[in-house]
Formats: C-alpha cells, structure tokens, sequence
C-alpha cells in the first residue's frame, strides 16, 4: 500500500501491518495492527522513543496483542481484500495533523504513532497506565 506523503519506514509499517491483519485472519485493518508494526520495526524511532522514556516496549506490545487478540476475525474462504477501519482513518487524519504541527512535509512512524495514541480510549488508557502518553 503505497501512501503519498508517507515515509519509507512508515509505508513499510503499514504494509507490515496489512501482513499481521492476513496473518490473523482479521477483516479489516485496525490501528493496533499499524501500532504493533511500528513496535516491531527493527531500528524504528518509536522504539528509541519508547526507550527514552524509559516505557518496557514489551509491555507495549503486549498491551497491542491483547487488543488484536479481541478483534474477530474470518474463518473459511479468506480475505481477498482487507478493508481500512474506520478508527485507522481517523489515525491517518490525526498522523497528519500531528505532521503539521510539526511543520514536516512527511508523515512519519512517529505521527503514525501519535495517531494510534487517539485511536482507541481503551487501548490509550491501558498504555498510559505503563507510561505512554502522546
């Protein structure tokens, strides 16, 4: 999924993401799915971030697991197409706000990232509660 505007490493973690939706059988492309991607991105920025500020990455992506885990998913013929949920585009709306604001031209791993942070209240409570806050 080619995106314009979007960085390498962020064209990279959607398409991981679009692997882990296949591989779990989801339907629908979710922010989690993108979340997970970009904790699991070797050498990503939102990992040194996360380090930084001293967040157990691992607790991260455990949080992110459990989210997936709930997600349904499609049993029998497959997926031919997976479709973008509506909460990833309101995550893409808010990655490229927060690119503005920042006055980049790019939307990056770290926007995408943000824009998980306000993509699901559950999700963002559970990850605040370990440390990560936009």
């Amino acid at each position: 999924m080619a995106v314009p505007n979007f960085t390498t490493k962020a064209q990279e973690a959607l398409e991981a993401a679009q692997r882990i939706a296949h591989e779990r059988s989801h339907a629908e492309l979710e922010p989690a799915h993108l979340a997970l991607a970009l904790i699991q991105q070797e050498e990503g920025i939102v990992t040194a971030v996360l380090r930084a500020l001293h967040v157990d990455v691992a607790d991260v992506g455990r949080i992110v697991t459990e989210r997936l885990a709930a997600l349904p998913t499609v049993t029998g013929g497959g997926i031919a197409q997976l479709g973008l949920s509506r909460s990833l585009q309101a995550l893409f709306q808010a990655a490229l706000a927060a690119a503005k604001r920042m006055q980049d031209t790019f939307v990056s791993t770290e926007h995408l990232f943000l824009g998980f942070l306000t993509a699901d209240a559950n999700v963002t409570q559970r990850l605040a509660s370990v440390g990560v806050t936009p």
